[in-house]
């Protein structure tokens, strides 16, 4: 047993190794290596992926990415096992039946850039369609921490950490349709579906869903003409 664990400890300090040595590796080689290092991690990847530098991804097997996806410098994308333990939170879920993702899993559509800066925290479950864009500083959060407890807005004293069982939070999948296009600083919260052809100003704060061919602006994010006429 001993013997096992040192094994399994050894491989991640490999792991870890060859990812901090590949992460920084300029141009079309360091593309080239990052790819070819996380094709056998990711759940699926397909063709013609670019993977910039100093990307950071977390729970790579339960991330999946389609053809001639590009994941700018400095992304962040982070998705984790369905049963993740949430016991240290108060925790309040939000469930749309018609999201399409299950909890925990990043699912990434065909021809979508994820630019530079970018944070995607798929603990809730997120799902990018076809064609969608996230401009620089983007974040889509489907776990979020709350300003008071979820089931009684009169308790006082809790907060996120340290986590005791009462850190107030909410947790939700964010769905992005075809071609929908978020722009610099936008933030999605947990329980959010953008329909498809949506367009958000930028430094949008999008905390409810939005219907198809929206043009979104504001905090909170609302419909505020259509995109296309």
């Amino acid at each position: 047993m001993l013997r096992a664990l040192f094994k399994w400890r050894l491989r991640e300090i490999l792991d870890a190794v060859i990812q901090t040595a590949i992460r920084n590796i300029d141009g079309p080689i360091g593309e080239s290596l990052r790819v070819e290092y996380y094709r056998k991690l990711f759940k699926s990847i397909g063709e013609n992926v670019r993977i910039e530098t100093n990307v950071y991804i977390y729970g790579a097997n339960y991330i999946s990415i389609g053809n001639n996806v590009h994941l700018g410098q400095g992304v962040i994308l982070l998705a984790c096992e369905p049963d993740f333990d949430l016991s240290f939170r108060d925790l309040k879920e939000i469930t749309l039946p018609n999201a399409g993702i299950e909890r925990g899993k990043l699912v990434i559509g065909d021809h979508s850039h994820i630019a530079q800066n970018c944070m995607i925290f798929a603990y809730g479950g997120v799902k990018l369609g076809k064609y969608c864009h996230l401009s620089t500083g983007t974040k889509l959060y489907s776990l979020n921490g709350l300003p008071w407890s979820p089931y009684d807005r009169s308790e006082r004293g809790v907060s996120i950490l340290p986590y005791s069982g009462r850190s107030p939070s909410v947790i939700g999948p964010v769905v992005l349709g075809e071609n929908v296009w978020l722009g610099l600083n936008c933030a999605v919260f947990p329980g959010v579906i953008i329909e498809r052809d949506c367009f958000a100003r930028s430094n949008s704060i999008i905390a409810s869903s939005i219907p198809e061919n929206s043009y979104i602006s504001g905090d909170p994010g609302k419909r505020v003409d259509a995109r296309y006429k």
